[in-house]
């Protein structure tokens, strides 16, 4: 008879879905979190971008930084596994958590899951790489520190020189017998600034100095700060083109001279030495610029 009724009931409600009972199963409801899901995931690609940015920033610190501020390689490598961390942790804490959402909720969205399983696809393989060339790049480098100067970075140690005296006698001498005064300042600095050194780096990477010479005539002034160069000349009406007297003075220092052929001057010659760096050469103007290979202080 009830059964009866209750058939008659639902024939007669046909657009009426009969309520489920308490014990509906959770993989049956609404999925939820998908708003927080995404969320979570815009936040774990900013925090890829951020190491990123981290990273790159500390690289840039160390090859184009000002000298005395720039990041050792031990530096960088501290900096650069901090933003690994973030971008590899992050994502991780979220799977973690996400484990535990879903336990106790089959429903929830799994947009953080997927998320976060993306950046770690893109974070731990990109991080490995550059954590692990600049771990190698810092063993190389110890090593290499730990290589002692070579014999032309270590001239002036060995024999107990002056460099910067070395340089500055024989620039001066050499100015002197071109017939000019190296004793005279330039249109913009004085005449000590002829001689001046720079940090540098020593061929096993350990630092160094480097010292240079320089004197031009066209930029020589006398005492009222006139040019000493007539207009239209490129000399000193005092030169005296003794590159002869130049050429035996550089032998008596233990320094050769060779022509240099295609210079603007037919009568240029650079100074050679262990201890001399490249750009080292005097014309007849004269024209004097003599630099020191990196040398160990």
């Amino acid at each position: 008879m009830d059964g009866g009724g209750a058939r008659v009931s639902e024939e007669s409600n046909p657009g009426v879905e009969p309520q489920r009972g308490p014990n509906l199963p959770e993989s049956e409801g609404p999925t939820t979190g998908r708003a927080a899901g995404l969320g979570i995931v815009a936040i774990l690609f900013v925090l890829l971008v951020a190491s990123w940015l981290i990273q790159l920033s500390a690289f840039l610190q160390r090859d184009f930084g000002p000298f005395e501020k720039r990041l050792s390689d031990g530096a960088v490598i501290v900096w650069i596994s901090i933003a690994a961390a973030i971008a590899i942790l992050s994502p991780i804490a979220v799977l973690l958590l996400q484990a535990r959402v879903h336990k106790r909720n089959p429903r929830h969205s799994i947009a953080a899951v997927l998320g976060a399983v993306v950046v770690l696809v893109i974070a731990v393989p990109t991080n490995t790489i550059v954590v692990g060339s600049q771990v190698a790049s810092l063993v190389a480098e110890t090593k290499e520190k730990a290589q002692p100067p070579s014999e032309a970075e270590t001239f002036f140690e060995r024999n107990g020189g002056d460099p910067r005296r070395e340089v500055l006698e024989l620039g001066d001498e050499t100015v002197r017998l071109l017939g000019g005064d190296p004793t005279l300042g330039t249109e913009n600095f004085d005449a000590t600034y002829r001689v001046f050194s720079e940090e540098c780096y020593l061929d096993n990477s350990n630092p160094g100095t480097m010292w240079y010479y320089r004197y031009k005539a066209q930029s020589q002034v006398d005492a009222t700060g006139q040019p000493l160069v007539p207009e239209g000349s490129q000399e000193l009406p005092t030169a005296t083109h003794d590159m002869a007297g130049v050429i035996a003075y550089w032998a008596s220092r233990g320094v050769t001279a060779t022509k240099q052929e295609d210079a603007k001057s037919d009568e240029q010659y650079k100074a050679e030495a262990d201890w001399l760096g490249y750009d080292s050469w005097s014309s007849p103007d004269p024209h004097v610029l003599f630099t020191t290979i990196c040398l160990a202080d």
